[in-house]
């Protein structure tokens, strides 16, 4: 027998699956109680039972993103370690991977521009830069050039705002927009050492 909060678990999953796949063919407008419900085989009482409302699961489904990107970006495996060792490109092409691999994950993203409760932006890249320090604490070969936290901090945010725009009416990415957003740091000044915690 299946433990309950297994089956709580379980559900609450397949009812933010539905809900992604759903925002992926017909965007998070079209979304309803009903449709979450049906697509995850459930009723509508039993999406109440789990969450309240709509910009509830939607901002679970935008954490849960969050989460997914985040094990992705600081996963030390060799799959991950070809994307790049340099900090910035393995944020950004982590970034990108989501947006073409993860269901609605490139119109719904961290959620903060439109539910109070996801991640913001800014405090996300705030997050991801120290994870990333955390994990890859060596120093970077990899061009472009090392970086200090707080460049790190803002180059990660401008290119995430390229890489939003990529993907509005490309499922791939416009290719002119992600290049651009990997050249942002062609020309800033190198650091004396690698990338700086301070």
């Amino acid at each position: 027998m299946v433990p309950i909060q297994d089956r709580s678990s379980r559900r609450v999953g397949d009812l933010l699956d539905a809900a992604a796949q759903l925002i992926e063919k017909e965007g998070i407008l079209s979304l309803s109680t009903s449709s979450i419900a049906r697509s995850a085989g459930s009723s509508v009482g039993g999406f109440y039972r789990y969450f309240p409302n709509m910009p509830s699961i939607l901002d679970a489904l935008a954490n849960r993103n969050f989460e997914r990107y985040l094990r992705l970006a600081t996963d030390k495996t060799e799959s991950n370690k070809k994307v790049s060792t340099n900090l910035y490109r393995l944020a950004l092409d982590t970034y990108i991977r989501m947006c073409r691999e993860e269901p609605g994950f490139s119109r719904l993203r961290f959620g903060a521009e439109i539910f109070p409760h996801s991640t913001s932006k800014t405090r996300a890249v705030t997050i991801i830069v120290a994870q990333l320090l955390s994990i890859h604490n060596e120093a970077v070969e990899d061009e472009p050039p090392p970086l200090e936290a707080t460049q790190l901090q803002n180059i990660i945010e401008l290119g995430f705002a390229i890489i939003d725009r990529a993907f509005l009416e490309n499922p791939e990415g416009n290719q002119f927009l992600t290049e651009m957003a990997h050249k942002l740091t062609d020309h800033l000044p190198t650091t004396s050492s690698g990338v700086s915690k301070t």
